[in-house]
């Protein structure tokens, strides 16, 4: 690859890279089908439905219509369903059981009831941005949902549906979708604030209304290491071409890997080349 192509990157892109090369390869260059994950299937529905129900309301607000939130909770995950089935159809995700539909229905009562009386002005949802990190590397993302706080003060929410929440500084994810939508709005003098919501088990991280101001102190770091990351990756794509070099790393994920049969088998046959002697 030449460095004066655009080499783009996203957030899970580097995650994947920096937990397992091999996955990298596998899913990035190779382009192996993945498998149909019952838990990401939920996942992707109720982040649908979340997209849509919003969306609906940022439609009435500008044309300064009223509208009638659980009625458009109602129409959002109904619409999810038919879309949903559309993909399933198509091969792209499996079906919504119907278990997984009703432990929907449950998660996202759940929510409802959490903005129902204090509703969330929400500015923009999976929110588009790019970062040009330097020599010719993009970064790009979607920020599930952004919210204006004030005038210059805003908040991204990123929907997760893990089964225990955790701490919002586990990796670099939410970071980088404030240096994102700071670049986006094109503005200087904002305050950012970062929320995790755990809409399976109905927490938020932190739990403070205003979730955590981003401190831009760490930007500069953060940027040059992914830059340095994107260059490594791309680097290596130029120069190893074969699969036994792009190293595996055994990890918590190795259960529920896609490609974990293509890569078991790949270590099959490399020990037993290298196991074999000529007389």
């Amino acid at each position: 690859m030449s460095n004066k192509e655009k080499f783009l990157l996203s957030f899970s892109a580097i995650e994947t890279f920096n937990t397992c090369q091999r996955k990298y390869y596998y899913n990035y260059l190779l382009k192996l089908p993945k498998k149909h994950w019952p838990w990401l299937t939920f996942g992707n529905f109720n982040h649908l439905v979340l997209e849509k129900f919003h969306k609906y309301i940022i439609f009435f607000k500008k044309r300064n219509k009223s509208y009638d939130k659980k009625a458009l909770m109602k129409r959002a995950f109904y619409s999810s369903i038919r879309k949903s089935s559309r993909l399933a159809n198509g091969g792209k995700q499996a079906f919504m059981t119907k278990d997984q539909l009703e432990a929907s229905k449950v998660l996202l009562q759940k929510y409802y009831k959490k903005i129902e009386i204090n509703e969330p002005n929400v500015l923009f949802t999976e929110k588009y941005f790019e970062l040009e990190l330097g020599d010719n590397i993009t970064l790009r993302g979607y920020i599930d949902r952004v919210d204006q706080l004030g005038k210059n003060k805003f908040k991204i929410t990123d929907y997760k549906t893990s089964k225990e929440a955790y701490d919002i500084n586990k990796n670099d994810q939410l970071a980088i979708y404030a240096i994102g939508l700071r670049k986006t709005l094109d503005a200087e003098d904002v305050e950012i604030y970062k929320q995790l919501d755990f809409i399976k088990v109905g927490k938020i991280m932190p739990a403070a209304e205003e979730g955590q101001k981003h401190d831009e102190a760490t930007d500069k770091s953060l940027l040059e290491r992914l830059l340095k990351t994107g260059q490594n990756i791309r680097d290596k794509i130029a120069t190893d071409k074969d699969e036994q070099q792009w190293n595996y790393k055994e990890n918590a994920f190795c259960f529920c890997c896609d490609f974990k049969s293509q890569c078991f088998a790949s270590r099959v046959i490399k020990n037993n080349t290298n196991d074999f002697e000529f007389a």
